[in-house]
């Protein structure tokens, strides 16, 4: 259904033969570019990945994805957008939605991650997200013009800003309101006393159960501004 839609709405679909990769299709704009009036070397036309899910569920609003397949979704330098299709009991189309994961749906993938990493814990394939479409999703009517405005108004209408943004937010988002996991250990060296052969000195370690400084938010800390990132949790 997707794809019949999106060839009458006069796009690129391309299928994906082994779904490895989180997405399900990969988009792009047909026919003449929307640069018309621009330099040649400066044209560009949108594209996008899209995660297709469909429900005929009469209650709640949630779909579900497994987050081994969301790791590396969420992480393509192109837009990431999740497609739900809401069904009637018998099948027939009722509405659509489009997710963009950008934003704080891209920073919760993030933050799941980071957590899991800290932990250890890297059987992402038992774990889930779901996504409440009403509330993080842009509705559209299932026809083939209302399919494709809605994926070229979450894509937006510079490509280039949105992946350079896109970059960004992958390197800075997600450690807002991250769990203290982890252990850090720290060695002090202290000098203790003069002699007269010279100074000498003691090392102590101490240690002390803090979380991964990735997953805090803030850069890992050097000797000297450690204690005052430290004092930053309580």
């Amino acid at each position: 259904m997707f794809a019949a839609l999106a060839t009458s709405a006069r796009l690129i679909v391309n299928s994906s033969e082994r779904d490895q990769k989180g997405w399900d299709f990969f988009v792009q704009e047909a026919g003449e570019t929307s640069d018309i009036g621009r330099p040649l070397d400066q044209r560009t036309e949108w594209s996008c990945y899209v995660q297709l899910k469909s429900t005929a569920q009469k209650k709640g609003r949630t779909v579900k994805a497994k987050l081994s397949t969301f790791e590396p979704f969420a992480k393509l330098p192109g837009p990431s957008l999740l497609v739900v299709f809401r069904l009637h009991t018998d099948g027939e189309p009722k509405r659509g939605y489009v997710i963009s994961i950008f934003d704080e749906n891209l920073a919760r993938v993030l933050r799941r991650l980071r957590q899991a990493e800290a932990r250890g814990d890297y059987d992402l394939a038992s774990k889930s997200m779901t996504f409440d479409y009403q509330s993080n999703g842009h509705e559209f009517q299932l026809t083939a013009e209302g399919l494709r405005d809605a994926l070229q108004k979450a894509v937006g209408d510079d490509p280039t800003a949105y992946v350079a943004e896109k970059q960004r937010q992958l390197r800075e988002l997600g450690y807002e309101d991250a769990e203290l996991v982890g252990q850090y250990t720290l060695k002090l060296i202290k000098r203790v006393s003069w002699r007269a052969s010279g100074w000498a000195w003691s090392r102590s370690t101490h240690q002390a159960s803090v979380c991964s400084t990735r997953v805090l938010g803030f850069r890992s800390p050097t000797t000297d501004n450690f204690l005052t990132n430290s004092n930053k949790l309580r």
